[in-house]
């Protein structure tokens, strides 16, 4: 009798055990799903006006300007909010580093979509080539640039090899011109560049003849546009203090 009893209480207990195997099973929820969200894209251009040259010859001296390629994309950028789980919830949350005795911190781990604009601030590539029978120097130029008609602050720091870039005959060498950073820059604007007092014309005694001026217009706009951005599902994490 004793042991149908044991027998019939196993069987109890059995079925008990898989019922609620079955019925967690059916709880748990299903893995969240990443989202896709539309993020405005902020594209800027930049383009010669008619009436400039990018390659411009003047007393000898010829200097051909170049901007960069302008490129926008949304990036994730990882955003970890501090929560505290139930009793329960915290033993199903994985931890990471490594035990000690100050507890756990328990995190919500999301990323928010971030549009990145390359490069961030407005350079202008010079490519001067002397074809004066004596070295050009930059020493004594003066750099410029106005943003819609107003004339700039540039960090002397930005064009500093130009002013000090020495340049033997026949030769040529590359410098970059520094602006401000595009988010200084209104949405639409002509831009001016100039060059004043490039020396192209010296006596036999290093004596200044000769100086020219240089100058480029640009226009500069900015195109907003729709991207679509798959960003993954919140996560919970859990770190040892």
């Amino acid at each position: 009798m004793r042991v149908i009893q044991t027998v019939t209480l196993l069987s109890l207990l059995t079925v008990s055990i898989q019922g609620t195997a079955i019925a967690e099973k059916k709880e748990q929820a299903p893995p969240p799903q990443p989202t896709v969200v539309s993020v405005e894209v902020t594209t800027p251009t930049i383009a010669l006006t008619p009436e400039s040259k990018s390659d411009v010859t003047k007393g000898g001296i010829k200097i051909s300007v170049d901007t960069d390629l302008f490129t926008s994309n949304a990036e994730l950028v990882p955003v970890e909010t501090p929560f505290q789980p139930g009793f329960k919830e915290m033993f199903h949350i994985p931890c990471v580093g490594e035990r000690g005795n100050n507890g756990m911190t328990f995190y919500i781990h999301s990323f928010t979509p971030q549009i990145v604009v390359k490069p961030k601030r407005l350079v202008l590539h010079l490519h001067i080539t002397n074809q004066l029978p004596r070295v050009f120097r930059g020493a004594g130029a003066v750099v410029q640039m106005n943003i819609a008609g107003k004339s700039i602050h540039l960090n002397p720091e930005g064009y500093g090899d130009f002013i000090n870039a020495i340049i033997p005959p026949r030769s040529s060498q590359d410098f970059d011109i520094v602006g401000p950073p595009l988010s200084d820059l209104p949405p639409r604007a002509t831009i001016g560049v100039f060059l004043y007092d490039v020396v192209t014309k010296m006596d036999e005694a290093g004596n200044i003849k000769e100086k020219q001026d240089f100058e480029w217009y640009y226009s500069w706009a900015t195109q907003t546009t729709t991207q679509d951005v798959t960003v993954p599902a919140p996560t919970k994490v859990c770190r040892y203090n």
